[in-house]
């Protein structure tokens, strides 16, 4: 698996991120929310959004950003074969502090193979 983030593993289609919202699960948790669809491919998708409220752009692409690296850094780990869709709330986020809301929403939905790491 490439350690990159690669075109085929976004979520480009507007069909494709409105079947994720309309049969997908639903985990949350302060300010983050994971939704997670099986895909029927081998491999991951990915889709970050932001809900209203991040007041400027420079705010909003950190936090696009962040996560992008958390799921890239992370997605060895993952189960594959879903879709993801990523919608982060407004407010400050260190990189470690999201992080951990990630790993421990995705381990809570026994989306992690490997749960120790």
């Amino acid at each position: 698996m490439r350690k990159s983030l690669t075109k085929s593993e976004r979520i480009h289609k507007k069909q494709d991120i409105r079947n994720v919202f309309r049969h997908s699960r639903r985990i949350e948790r302060e300010g983050l929310v994971i939704r997670c669809r099986e895909n029927g491919m081998n491999y991951n998708r990915v889709c970050i959004s932001l809900r209203r409220g991040f007041k400027n752009a420079v705010k909003r692409n950190r936090a696009k950003r962040i996560l992008r690296e958390i799921y890239r850094t992370n997605k060895y780990q993952m189960k594959q074969g879903f879709d993801l869709v990523f919608i982060l709330s407004p407010g400050e986020y260190s990189f470690f502090e999201l992080e951990k809301k990630v790993l421990a929403l995705l381990q809570s939905n026994n989306q992690l193979e490997h749960e120790g790491e």
